[in-house]
């Protein structure tokens, strides 16, 4: 049996809005990793723009 048993975070694309679930321990990898940000973000995979969490204050406006 193979359970994902991590946590996941749901993260927008602030271009094309596609959302994504992503496992937390995979967003700790990338938050060791430069250029340091404040804000969890990874690239979308369709269209290559910044995916933020969709809880992030960027998004409460739109």
């Amino acid at each position: 049996m193979t359970d994902n048993t991590d946590k996941n975070v749901l993260m927008k694309c602030e271009n094309c809005g596609y959302e994504e679930l992503v496992p937390l321990s995979d967003l700790e990898i990338l938050r060791e990793l430069p250029p340091f940000s404040d804000e969890d973000h990874l690239l979308c995979p369709l269209c290559l723009h910044d995916m933020y969490r969709k809880d992030s204050p960027r998004f409460s406006n739109k």
